[in-house]
């Protein structure tokens, strides 16, 4: 990968992790501690439950009516994203990130001032996370993805983790608020229906959110990547068997690959485009690429800084997507 597309990454993944880290006024945060302790406890469950279906009701509908003048008719809805939309919502921890809906794209001005608006916003609505804007096509596009390919929501994951544990906060609110992200996602692997698909996978990603080092060591143990792609084969092992005997040790970097995109001048990058060539393995590279896009697209409208980077970023995986289904066919 290049230089511009590795620095591009860093940037607009730690973007999330740095709102979720300072979107909290410093004067709330301990005494948002202190009640996230105290109503941590499934006897509050219902509590949280009842503050997230108001959240959800209200919220989509303020943000609409507050980026609506600054829209016009162009906004056509807004989608909130995330902890809202879970059951272990809890409203002293959870970010309410949410995305706006466009019908059309908007000039570079119309961007800016959706974005300063969005910041006037925050210092009311404290706990208003992280914005995403999208097309309407490219919305429909990414909800499919993540449904046709569960797989996606894993690589997000296991990048977050990442992200977490490189995270350094001060205050205990933070510190606690990211042992929760971690605890979360491996309970999320072990608990959901359709995502845990095998005990061994569920175990593999428990282990990976506490030494997520295992990822890009050349010598780590394999069970993780060995779960990992029989739970993305499903029904279909063809060639996996081969695959795996062929370049075991690859899997660390092909799963990598999916997840923080090493460079491909690397020695390992020759062997981990030949995984490319299985159908199935193919196609989840081809999706990632593809929501990889999407959220690029994203980050051109609300990322300033990052906005002519991001724009030859686009194109690069413009020409990866092509070649990718030139060798699916």
């Amino acid at each position: 990968m290049t230089g511009l597309g590795s620095s591009l990454k860093v940037k607009s993944s730690y973007r999330g992790l740095k709102m979720m880290l300072t979107s909290v006024p410093k004067i709330l945060l301990a005494p948002l501690l202190v009640a996230a302790w105290t109503f941590d406890h499934p006897f509050f469950w219902s509590l949280h439950q009842m503050v997230r279906f108001v959240i959800q009701r209200i919220y989509p509908r303020l943000l609409q009516v507050l980026f609506g003048k600054a829209c016009g008719d162009s906004l056509l809805r807004v989608e909130l994203r995330h902890s809202v939309q879970q059951s272990d919502f809890n409203m002293f921890w959870s970010d309410v990130d949410f995305c706006l809906i466009i019908n059309r794209e908007l000039s570079v001005g119309q961007y800016d001032e959706l974005l300063r608006l969005y910041k006037k916003i925050k210092v009311f609505l404290w706990n208003l996370g992280e914005i995403e804007i999208y097309l309407d096509h490219e919305w429909q596009q990414r909800q499919s993805l993540g449904s046709q390919f569960p797989v996606l929501q894993l690589i997000r994951d296991i990048r977050k983790v990442k992200w977490l544990q490189e995270s350094t906060p001060k205050h205990a609110y933070h510190q606690s608020k990211r042992q929760r992200s971690l605890r979360r996602i491996a309970e999320k692997w072990s608990s959901e229906p359709g995502l845990a698909l095998n005990e061994s996978l569920s175990r593999a990603i428990e282990r990976f959110c506490h030494f997520p080092d295992l990822l890009i060591e050349g010598d780590c143990p394999e069970t993780i990547f060995h779960d990992v792609l029989g739970w993305t084969l499903g029904d279909d092992n063809s060639g996996s068997e081969n695959i795996l005997r062929v370049s075991p040790k690859i899997m660390p970097v092909w799963l990598a690959q999916l997840t923080i995109n090493p460079d491909e001048d690397s020695k390992d990058y020759a062997e981990v485009k030949r995984l490319r060539t299985h159908r199935v393995i193919g196609e989840i590279w081809l999706a990632n690429l593809q929501n990889e896009l999407l959220g690029i697209c994203s980050i051109v409208r609300v990322e300033p800084a990052l906005r002519e980077k991001a724009e030859l970023w686009k194109k690069e995986l413009e020409d990866r997507i092509f070649k990718q289904k030139i060798i699916l066919n």
